[in-house]
């Protein structure tokens, strides 16, 4: 019984005309893209956290393959615009016990003969011991989700202008 209903569920989203954002990412975008994540000297680090979040995004979301040279394939050039720690949550005696993480993405997507310049940002909170210090593993992975949350932001954008191209050329055809 379960098995007609899951059949009959699909069969309305199909009919429906239902497509996954990231068909329209992928039919805006290509095959493949070609992703460059800007280092800061004072912070490499950060740069290949953004890198790592980046490319686990473009596969994850999109399954789209990470070109590894610059062609005439579509190009995204992210760098990090700000990084802040900022305490939301404080105990009796004063001490920080939950953090919050925001970082701000400056984003260029280049795709055929259009530049677009995108800002995103990416929230994440975490508790943290009272009296601790932020070592560089809670870093780390507080870096890492509030990037992977301003990247999500960043391709649900993205699958956005795919929709819109596409019934641009769908009504173009008729």
């Amino acid at each position: 019984m379960r098995f007609i209903w899951l059949v009959l569920f699909l069969f309305i989203l199909n009919g429906c005309g239902y497509k996954p954002s990231s068909n329209y990412a992928k039919s805006y975008i290509g095959d493949k893209i070609y992703a460059n994540v800007e280092i800061f000297l004072n912070d490499p680090e950060n740069a290949v956290v953004l890198k790592d979040a980046l490319y686990k995004a473009i596969k994850t979301r999109f399954h789209i393959n990470v070109a590894e040279t610059r062609g005439d394939y579509a190009q995204v050039d992210i760098s990090l615009s700000s990084l802040s720690f900022i305490p939301i949550q404080y105990d009796t005696n004063g001490y920080v016990i939950f953090y919050q993480t925001k970082v701000v993405l400056n984003t260029k997507l280049k795709v055929k003969d259009k530049t677009k310049f995108i800002q995103v940002y990416g929230l994440y909170n975490f508790p943290i011991e009272p009296n601790s210090i932020l070592n560089d593993q809670l870093r780390y992975t507080a870096i890492y989700n509030s990037a992977q949350k301003a990247l999500d932001s960043l391709l649900a954008k993205i699958s956005i202008d795919g929709l819109i191209e596409s019934q641009s050329r769908f009504s173009n055809d008729n």
